[in-house]
């Protein structure tokens, strides 16, 4: 793994400083990560002293950033702690708003390298505003991620992206 920033990140970085709507963190086994370097328009990389594997495909303006145990534990050192003294980021789930061209697309993908499954797909319409949302999930349900996407100019999925120059994490 090289230290040296690579163009792709330097772009993207410069783009979308971090901690940004347009970068996901997730959790993996090695194998994800290696199957994505193989498969994917990704690279490894260190951040931070931590070895992570960049995936830039399909996210046109996102990145998706999968690490590993050290990561995690690393991670986790520089969080706040939980009340209760624990560390305890457990979220429901995460909205990842897109434009409804590449809803599928985003599916698909996390389908087909993350072994995910789709739990449910509905169109929301209120008259005036609507939105499709897919939702995915990983086998166990741990992760749980709806994606989002416009039915009209007047959803506030479509004032998300035009807000914020394009897809990302809409809210957790």
């Amino acid at each position: 793994v090289s230290k040296a920033t690579t163009t792709q990140q330097q772009l993207f970085l410069k783009k979308h400083p971090a901690p940004s709507i347009y970068a996901i963190a997730m959790h993996t086994s090695e194998y994800y990560r290696n199957h994505c370097l193989r498969h994917i328009n990704s690279e490894r990389m260190c951040i931070a002293e931590l070895e992570v594997t960049a995936c830039y495909e399909p996210f046109d303006d996102m990145v998706l950033y999968l690490i590993d145990d050290k990561a995690l534990t690393t991670i986790h050192s520089l969080l706040p702690p939980h009340h209760n003294g624990a560390l305890s980021y457990d979220f429901d789930h995460y909205a990842i708003a897109l434009p409804i061209n590449q809803l599928e697309t985003m599916k698909d993908f996390f389908i087909e390298h993350f072994n995910f499954q789709q739990i449910y797909s509905l169109d929301i319409d209120t008259g005036q505003s609507g939105m499709r949302s897919t939702a995915i999930a990983d086998q166990d349900i741990h992760i749980r991620m709806p994606l989002v996407a416009p039915l009209g100019e007047e959803s506030q999925v479509q004032q998300f992206l035009e807000q914020n120059h394009g897809q990302g994490v809409q809210h957790i």
